[in-house]
């Protein structure tokens, strides 16, 4: 499966408008932390490496817009080429990139699913992020451009706006200047 998604930061009343049509699915937290190699080219690829609540993730961006999500450890060894155990891996070839909790509360409308999160760090007291993310999954590429169609076309009858900064964007800028200054200012 292929997920394709779009990010918004509604006004705190739009919000409740979309909320007052949607289903609440689940409200759960989140431990991120996500390495790359010291030239941060995973970033620069548009490829996410994290721990996910435990659990290894790799999300690879498609030139069509959407992600493969890879969670099988073992996949993910073959991805980097290594026999090592993944924690092995990271000690010996990765930095830490960033790290944050987020309080997640997932709700439905329709075919689309509506995550609404509030992000802060333990190890970056100032940082804080609110952001809706609208996605919906899809099992071939070549739906990933009427996903997206959907998706904006859906944000649009509630006057949602894309971020303006996007959830990567604020932390790398608050938890990694160096990979901030040479990543995103530098494309």
């Amino acid at each position: 499966m292929i997920e394709v998604e779009k990010k918004f930061q509604p006004t705190k009343e739009k919000l409740e408008k979309l909320l007052s049509d949607s289903e609440f699915i689940t409200r759960k937290k989140i431990n991120d932390i996500y390495w790359d190699f010291s030239d941060y080219r995973l970033l620069k690829e548009s490829t996410r490496f994290r721990l996910r609540n435990g659990s290894f993730e790799l999300k690879i961006k498609n030139k069509l817009g959407g992600d493969q999500e890879i969670e099988n450890e073992e996949e993910i060894k073959k991805y980097f080429k290594t026999e090592l155990k993944l924690s092995e891996f990271i000690k010996k070839n990765l930095v830490l990139l960033m790290e944050y909790k987020t309080d997640r509360v997932k709700y439905k409308n329709g075919i689309f699913e509506i995550d609404i999160d509030h992000m802060t760090s333990e190890k970056f007291k100032d940082f804080v992020f609110d952001m809706c993310e609208i996605e919906l999954m899809v099992e071939k590429e070549s739906e990933i451009k009427d996903a997206l169609l959907k998706i904006e076309d859906f944000a649009y009858k509630y006057g949602l706006e894309k971020t303006k900064i996007h959830k990567k964007e604020a932390c790398l800028k608050a938890m990694n200047q160096d990979a901030y200054e040479k990543v995103v200012l530098n494309n």
